[in-house]
């Protein structure tokens, strides 16, 4: 894997450069990998290119945090874990702590130098001067004259402009200022790759002098300046740095893992291929997730350790590390050499099957079934229990009967055996024996009784096989029955089986079935098995008896059942082949059997005969119903509703008349009025009949309809109807009249009544009339002649005083063509008519002389030559002298795609309106151009639409001339301007369909032609300067229209829709916690359309599966997963959520509370994630020692202020309401 590889690339001592790689790379590794061993500690580095050296894990190791935190001066105490000069920061900027710089303009994108999206680091904004240091932090806790690796990561953040780059002098110091180390990292210029910045690593040794406590401090060398000096400082780490350690695992000295089973006894040791510098000791250790790395011999010069096979089963890491002899007992002081892989498997485990079958003398087969558990089966020895054994996979008969234990070795490529047993017990076969009874008819039961046996275990089955076809598995033994259907010889078998599977060998006895005559019962009246009777009709009947093949010495006895068949009792004296008996009178069943046997047989051989079957049945009782309908000629139906106890199979009907019928309902037609008496016999499936007492049904007679009517005339005059209709049984009471024409009426009296024909013709009127009884004459029908009418109309003149006459023109018709026979009356109206004028005329198309201005009724009368009048009057106005012709324009300026509004406001002055108006649109163009309008109404707008006109081209002025009539001379003339204006052209493309969450869209329609003007648009979710807001428009299509108007007034629109898509809306909850190692299933929800949704998760580290909505995530460190939700239109949502992931706490074994500033605290790492937790600690004594809930502050050694002595103390820790089991221990405190 990763780690083992950067372990091998340690080795072949690559120069110093690749070893700055590898620790870049391993810090990420450690940071996303599931891997909770300190990383820095197996991996085997090189201090300098020309000697290979070791480092030990890390004693400093500042990665500034998981929060964001900045200042514009000191920071307060406990915000960071490092320091700030009080004063002399740079005076333009702050110091931050965060994951991310995101000033794409003038800063760096980037995260941290691992890439860690959850990794922080210091940000240093300092474009101006410093010559003080701008970071500063004391380190406790390191081994005195140790060597140590200082090490940390810059960034030159600038990206463009870099007018004085960070130069930066790292220094460790004693507290009193003597200087340990230092390095100076010369200008770090701008670099990048793919467009980010580079990360570059610096490191230095330095040794202490002593177990005391130094100083980190950084200062930019850099002159002041903008943009300058701006820098990232990330992971500053100090780990023991000596003497190449490197160790193997077993016999080989350049092994670095080996397998090997749980509970193996194999020796493997580890091996020491370096050598020690004098006063230099060495120890091996073991990782364990608990408690990391821990010793498992004590400190010495050897070069070989012995190890113990671990238990259980799985992956083990060793390690030797390497330190002065008095500095050995102290993590910070050593150098570890490279990590050591021991694959410990579980072992073969050894399994076997074999079939059940486990008889004296069957073969018994063996399966062997082992799992190899990650290794090889070289070997597997069986032994069967009775002496005999074999290595291959067996089958085995056993010679005598018992219980035998067999048993499994198998041994595997690593030296691990495992072995499996089973007992087997093998059983004598049991006897099969029985007896069968004698002698046996067809027909009977055989009895067989068992008599088998068993030495070795209870018989469970007994399988017989009768040999006619028949088999049987009984789980009892003892006596049962079986009946042979047919006489003849038989061989019956029986085996019988174990519980433990054992079958006997099978037993055959042969059956001798003798065969009995087929006895049949009929009756003598009939020949047939099946008789009828009836209650009220006694008769006597005889039932035989007669055998196939006939007895030799017959005996019989009848046997009668009135329970159908359940029980048979014998009919006393009735003992030969013939029974004679008489008829009960009750109703029911009798069956009829009988029992024959022949003298010569056994007594238990006998027949019983068919059975015979008499029926005695109650006669049927007669009843009938028929309709009310009882007209002449009308079917009468009867209704038969007689009842039976068994089926009625005939009817017989008496209709009175002479008249019958058979069938069950029928209908009848009496052809003469008048009263009868029907009669209805029936008979039931038994013969037995019945007959009804006898209805009286009435006939009645049909009415006779009869009618008049008033002589026709003309169309459209009331025609008279008058019913002269006769009956002679009951009264009459509906009328049913039909006109001919489509109409007709239903009366309830014989009143006379009246009927319009509105055309001409001959109409086919009748009459049907109805009884009370119901009952109808037939149609009587009858002719009307109606004539046609002649249909007025004629022409009103437009007239004035000036004109000489009114001429009226006639316009009259008639649907007969008849119109040469027309008379004319015309009355003009005019009461100023003289003689020589008259009011008058009996012309067709007459002329009036009218005097005064007014309005006049003119009627004209028609008579046909069938003598019809008809008469219509029209008002005729006379008007004044002259009319005043006038229009007003709507605008004298219009728009040329828009029409042109003209409304006429013409009149007559004196009486009488204007009777037509004539319009010349473009009159110096087009002077024969008109539009004309009749019977004009004042103030009535009439457009009219001109050529459009577009820009560049120049407005164009029309001349609009109006005519108005009141008369046929009577006329006026008026004429105006208007002027006609170009248009803009105007372009709105397509929109792009929007999401509703993708904020405001700005539109663009636009004028093409350079006409000027202004925009505006209008809809939903738009503003007037174009505008849109998918949030405000909502999901779905939206008009938008775009509208330009020019500065002369004239607009042009035009509407495009949009599509707003919807999102769904995704929720999960903002925070969860797991436990490190531990897993949980995302709780993403989506509300709304989830049709065609596409999901991705960021980062995808940790998840099952980063495409699906709920995936199960299983981090490692605290991590924040986005949820980008993708619908089928291509919008997207995106929700957070955070997992905390607590980290298992680590406890130390030892703490040192001597004031001298190195550990003398209990610091437990990661228990500050557990708020809950309660933390106790006793003496030897039991008593509690220190107790808190929560770990704000860690313990100092004391009790109630006062030192705790020297010594071993316990300890329990409950992480309380986080999933986690509580710990316990032991922690030793030294001073």
């Amino acid at each position: 894997m990763m780690i083992e590889r950067l372990r091998k690339q340690a080795l072949l001592k690559r120069p110093m450069s690749l070893f700055l790689s590898i620790l870049k790379t391993l810090k990420f590794v450690c940071r996303t990998l599931a891997i909770s061993i300190p990383c820095f500690g197996v991996l085997l580095l090189l201090a300098k290119a020309a000697k290979a050296q070791s480092l030990g894990d890390p004693v400093v190791n500042i990665t500034f945090g998981a929060g964001t935190a900045s200042h514009a001066g000191a920071l307060t105490a406990g915000t960071t874990n490092y320091t700030y000069s009080s004063a002399d920061f740079p005076i333009d900027g702050s110091y931050t702590i965060e994951n991310t710089t995101n000033t794409p303009g003038t800063w760096w994108t980037t995260t941290d130098h691992t890439g860690d999206t959850g990794g922080y680091m210091m940000v240093v904004n300092a474009s101006a001067a410093k010559t003080d240091y701008f970071y500063k932090k004391t380190v406790s806790g390191l081994c005195g004259g140790t060597t140590y690796q200082f090490g940390a990561w810059i960034m030159n953040l600038l990206r463009s402009q870099d007018n004085s780059p960070p130069n930066i002098t790292f220094s460790v110091t004693t507290v009193s200022g003597t200087v340990l180390g230092s390095y100076n990292t010369g200008q770090i210029p701008i670099t990048s790759t793919s467009g980010k910045g580079i990360w570059k690593s610096f490191t230095f040794n330095f040794t202490t002098t002593s177990s005391e406590d130094v100083v980190i401090q950084m200062t930019n060398n850099a002159n002041g300046g903008a943009p300058a000096n701006d820098l990232a400082l990330d992971d500053i780490t100090f780990r023991a740095y000596g003497s190449q350690v490197v160790a193997s695992l077993g016999s080989s000295s350049s092994a670095t893992s080996a397998t090997t089973c749980a509970g193996s006894t194999q020796a493997i040791t580890i091996n020491s291929q370096s050598t020690l510098a004098s006063g230099f000791v060495q120890k091996p250790q073991i990782y364990t997730t608990a408690n990391g790395w821990v010793d498992i011999g004590s400190a010495s010069t050897a070069t070989s350790f012995p190890i113990s096979i671990p238990s259980p089963a799985g992956t083990y890491l060793y390690r030797l590390v390497s330190a002065s002899s008095d500095n050995i007992s102290s993590s910070s002081c050593y150098v570890a050499s490279n990590a050591l892989t021991l694959n410990v498997t579980a072992g073969p485990s050894a399994d076997f099957g074999y079939t059940a079958s486990n008889c004296l003398n069957d073969v018994v087969m063996f399966t062997d079934k082992p799992k190899a558990n990650g290794s090889t089966i070289t070997s597997s020895v069986w032994d069967f229990g009775d002496g005999s054994a074999t290595s291959s996979t067996p089958s085995h008969v056993y010679a005598t009967p018992g219980t035998y234990t067999v048993t499994l070795t198998v041994t595997s490529s690593t030296g691990c055996t495992s072995t499996a047993s089973h007992a087997i017990t093998i059983n004598t076969k049991p006897v099969a024996a029985f007896t069968i009874s004698s002698p046996n008819c067809a027909g009977q039961p055989v009895i067989f009784t068992d008599n088998s046996t068993s030495v070795d275990g209870a018989i469970a089955q007994w399988i017989w096989d009768y040999s006619d076809g028949t088999t049987e598995t009984l789980t009892t033994g003892g006596t049962h029955t079986h009946t042979y259907i047919s006489g003849g010889n038989y061989n019956a078998t029986l085996t019988v089986i174990l519980a433990a599977g054992c079958s006997s060998a099978a037993t055959t006895k042969s059956v001798s079935v003798t065969s009995l005559p087929s006895v049949v019962t009929t009756f003598t009246s009939n020949t047939t098995a099946n008789e009828a009777g009836c209650t009220n009709n006694a008769k006597t009947l005889t039932v035989t008896a007669a055998a196939t093949p006939t007895f030799i010495s017959p005996v019989y006895q009848w046997q009668l059942s009135t329970d159908g068949g359940t029980t048979y009792t014998n009919i006393t004296g009735a003992t030969t082949a013939d029974y004679s008996f008489t008829t009960s009178i009750s109703a029911g069943t009798y069956l009829y059997r009988v029992v024959a046997s022949d003298a010569g047989y056994s007594a238990n051989c006998s027949v019983t005969s068919s059975t015979s079957s008499l029926v005695v049945t109650a006669p049927p009782t007669a009843s009938f119903t028929y309709a009310a309908a009882t007209c002449l000629k009308d079917a009468v139906l009867f209704t038969d509703n007689s009842t039976s106890a068994s089926i009625i199979t005939a009817w017989m009907w008496d209709f009175g008349d002479g008249q019958t019928s058979v069938l069950q309902n029928p209908s009848h037609v009496y052809s003469v009025a008048g009263n009868y008496l029907v009669k209805l016999t029936v008979v039931n499936s038994a013969g037995c009949s019945m007959s009804s007492e006898t209805q009286a049904v009435h006939i009645n007679a049909d009415p006779v309809a009869a009618y008049t009517f008033t002589t026709p005339d003309c169309a459209t005059q009331a025609v008279t109807f008058t019913d002269a209709s006769t009956t002679t049984d009951g009264t009459l009471v509906r009328w049913i009249w039909n006109y001919g024409d489509g109409k007709a009426d239903t009366l309830s009296s014989a009143a006379p009544h009246s009927h319009v024909y509105t055309t001409s013709g001959t109409f086919n009127s009748s009459l049907m009339v109805f009884t009370a009884a119901g009952c109808q004459s037939t149609f009587v029908i009858k002719p009307v002649t109606v004539n046609a009418i002649a249909t007025v109309d004629f022409t009103i003149p437009d007239v004035c005083l000036n004109d000489a006459y009114a001429q009226f023109t006639d316009a009259s018709t008639i649907s007969d063509g008849s119109q040469a026979g027309f008379k004319y009356l015309w009355n003009f109206g005019d009461t100023n008519a003289t003689s020589g004028n008259p009011n008058t005329s009996t012309q067709q198309n007459p002329r009036h002389k009218y005097t005064k201005a007014q309005l006049y009724n003119v009627t004209l009368t028609v008579t046909t030559a069938n003598g019809c009048v008809t008469t219509k009057t029209q008002q005729l106005s006379v008007n004044g002298e002259n009319p005043v012709a006038n229009f007003a324009a709507a605008s004298t300026q219009v728009c040329s795609d828009a029409p042109a509004l003209f409304t006429d406001n013409s009149y007559v002055a004196d009486f009488g309106n204007v009777t037509k108006i004539q319009w010349y649109f473009d009159f110096d163009n087009q002077p024969a151009a008109v539009e004309e309008y009749n019977d004009p109404v004042k103030g009535t707008t009439y457009p009219h639409n001109y050529p459009v006109i577009t820009y560049p081209a120049a407005p164009k002025k029309y001349h609009v001339v109006l005519k108005a009539y009141s008369g046929g001379t009577c006329v006026n003339i008026t004429d105006g301007y208007v002027t006609l204006l170009p248009i803009p052209i105007i372009k709105f493309d397509a929109i792009t369909p929007v999401c509703i969450n993708a904020g405001t869209v700005q539109l663009a329609g636009k004028e093409t032609s350079g006409l000027g003007g202004t925009t505006s648009y209008f809809g939903k979710g738009v503003t007037s300067d174009g505008i849109f807001d998918p949030l405000a428009a909502g999901i779905g299509t939206t008009n938008i229209t775009y509208t330009f108007t020019s500065t002369a007034g004239c607009s042009e629109s035009f509407v495009q829709q949009i599509t707003v898509n919807p999102v769904p809306t995704a929720t999960i909850t903002d925070k969860v916690t797991i436990l490190d190692g531990g897993s949980i299933t995302l709780d993403a929800s989506i509300a709304g359309d989830t049709t065609g949704l596409v999901y991705r998760w960021s980062p995808s580290a940790g998840l099952d599966n980063d495409a699906i909505l709920n995936p199960v995530a299983s981090p490692t460190d605290d991590t924040q997963y986005t949820l980008t939700v993708t619908t089928k239109a291509g919008c997207n949502i995106t929700a957070t959520t955070f997992i905390k992931v607590l980290k298992a706490p680590v406890v130390p074994n030892t703490f040192t509370p001597n004031g001298d500033g190195v550990n003398d605290v209990w610091n437990i790492e990661y228990l500050s994630s557990y708020p809950n937790s309660q933390i106790s600690v006793f003496n030897r004594y039991g008593n509690k020692v220190f107790t808190s809930v929560g770990y704000p502050v860690p313990w100092d050694g004391t009790m109630a202020g006062a030192n705790l002595p020297t010594g071993v103390y316990y300890y329990i820790i409950d992480p309380r309401r986080s999933g986690r089991k509580a710990v316990s221990g032991y922690v030793t405190i030294l001073r």
